[in-house]
């Protein structure tokens, strides 16, 4: 949090917003299965009666790519799973500065999910290692504040299902 700070907002009289987005999931076995998900997206000031030299501008905070894919591994009770995650360069300013803008950056998450019905009918664990490689990066900006991202973390989820 950024003591103090507000970002500041106001409406676009009128802007375009359009893309593709891709979905696809493959059973590669009884075992493993991929997922994937493809985002191309295009943004653009049309008309701003505040600044007409924005116009023409991408939008701010809009990344023109996402991309997420994962990996389920299932052997008996156990799921292990890794995803990984792109966002492509976006600015923070709808002046399109260069200098304020966020670099494309990736992540990569781990999990391990086990299913205890053989031990306890409803109850689950599931281990998180998120940004395993620990990196450290803007993930949104406003103008020149910036938002980073949480470091390497664990967590544990357990939960009960009746």
């Amino acid at each position: 949090l950024l003591s103090g700070y507000a970002p500041k907002y106001d409406n676009i009289d009128k802007s375009l917003h359009y893309g593709l987005e891709l979905n696809a999931v493959l059973q590669l076995n009884q075992n493993m299965k991929m997922n994937s998900n493809f985002s191309l997206n295009e943004s653009e000031i049309l008309v701003y009666s505040d600044n007409d030299a924005m116009e023409g501008n991408k939008i701010a905070g809009f990344p023109r790519v996402i991309f997420n894919g994962g990996i389920d591994y299932r052997l008996k009770d156990f799921t292990l799973n890794g995803t990984v995650k792109y966002i492509g360069k976006q600015f923070t300013s709808n002046d399109n500065i260069e200098e304020l803008s966020v670099d494309p950056y990736s992540n990569i998450d781990i999990g391990l999910f086990y299913d205890a019905k053989n031990i306890y009918p409803g109850l689950q664990f599931n281990f998180h290692i998120n940004n395993i490689s620990n990196d450290l990066y803007a993930t949104y900006g406003t103008g020149s504040k910036y938002f980073m991202n949480v470091p390497r973390h664990y967590y544990l989820d357990v939960s009960y299902k009746y």
